[in-house]
C-alpha cells in the first residue's frame, strides 16, 4: 500500500514468474511485463507499450524510457538529475524534499 499526498492511496499485487509478470495497481490498472535483459522490462499497460530499462554504476544511476534517457548522481543524502533538475531529492532527517528546491541542497 502507498500512500501519496498527490495521487492518494494506491494498493499494488504483483506476480512474477520466469521473467513475465503481472502487476496489479488500483490507480494505474493491470500491468503485463516480461524481463528483456538485467535491468530492462517492457509490457504493456491499459494498452500502452512500455519500455523501461534502469542500470545502476556508482554513484550514477542511468533510465531509460520512450521519453528518453536520464542520469542521476545519487548520495547518502539524495539524488540529482543530470539531465532534468526538477527531478532531484534531497532527505533531511525523516523529511524528503523533491523539485527545484533539492536541487540547491
Amino acid at each position: 500500500m502507498r500512500v501519496s499526498r498527490t495521487d492518494g492511496v494506491a494498493v499494488t499485487k504483483m506476480c512474477k514468474k520466469e521473467g513475465a509478470g503481472a502487476t496489479l495497481n488500483t490507480k494505474q490498472g493491470l500491468r503485463l511485463h516480461t524481463r528483456l535483459c538485467q535491468g530492462t522490462r517492457m509490457g504493456i499497460q491499459n494498452g500502452n507499450f512500455q519500455c523501461i530499462g534502469s542500470y545502476h554504476n556508482s554513484p550514477f544511476n542511468f533510465n531509460v524510457s520512450k521519453s528518453g534517457i536520464s542520469s542521476a548522481l545519487q548520495n547518502k543524502k539524495g539524488s540529482y538529475n543530470l539531465f532534468k533538475t526538477n527531478d532531484a531529492s534531497f532527505k533531511f532527517g525523516s523529511l524528503q524534499i523533491r523539485g527545484e528546491n533539492a536541487a540547491m541542497f
